[in-house]
């Protein structure tokens, strides 16, 4: 009976592994997601999105991170230069006090930089009314559909499914890619 649950907890190590999926081919390595968002009042808008991802991130498809997981006290610059040095999506919540922070501005810089090299998908989530456009561009992948701020959605829950389903697809698609992904580039390509 000891060899049968010594193979039994080889077996389900086995299957929890990193090496195991249902195809039987190796599983693929989970994308780093970074949320960037304002304090001062869309915290409510990133715990909503991080609950809406959590199915995603058990399933270890992703890796959700932002500012509310440092521990007090650290080097928030240091330590959001690393998070967003190991990032594959970028994810802004927009609002007017997400286009007022000069901190976020300069998160957003830096992805964007990142998206031009082909190192990092950026994606806009626009929460509430504000003037995105005008730092934000325009062909790079905002949400929810039609750039409808989430506030104005009745209900709210159908803003968060549609959010939710295109970050699905979009993730599903990058992790077959290998980097750098040339469509995700925030210059304008000429036709």
């Amino acid at each position: 009976m000891d060899d049968l649950a010594k193979e039994s907890v080889i077996l389900m190590e086995w299957i929890l592994g990193e090496e195991w999926s249902q195809t039987g081919e190796k599983s693929l390595k989970p994308l780093n997601i970074f949320v960037s968002y304002s304090q001062k009042n869309d915290t409510d808008y990133l715990e909503r999105l991080c609950v809406n991802l959590k199915p995603k991130e058990r399933a270890r498809k992703i890796i959700v991170q932002h500012d509310q997981h440092f521990i007090a006290g650290s080097n928030l610059d240091n330590l959001i230069k690393d998070k967003l040095e190991n990032t594959d999506v970028f994810v802004c919540i927009l609002s007017e006090d997400y286009l007022a922070s000069d901190y976020c501005q300069k998160e957003l810089n830096y992805a964007r930089e990142q998206a031009r090299k082909g190192m990092m998908c950026v994606v806009g989530i626009v929460a509430r009314p504000c003037a995105w456009r005008e730092v934000f561009p325009g062909n790079l992948l905002v949400l929810p559909k039609s750039a409808k701020p989430i506030i104005k959605w009745k209900p709210q829950d159908d803003a968060w499914l549609n959010i939710t389903s295109q970050l699905d697809f979009l993730c599903e698609k990058l992790s077959i890619l290998p980097k750098p992904w040339p469509f995700v580039s925030d210059e304008r390509v000429e036709f």
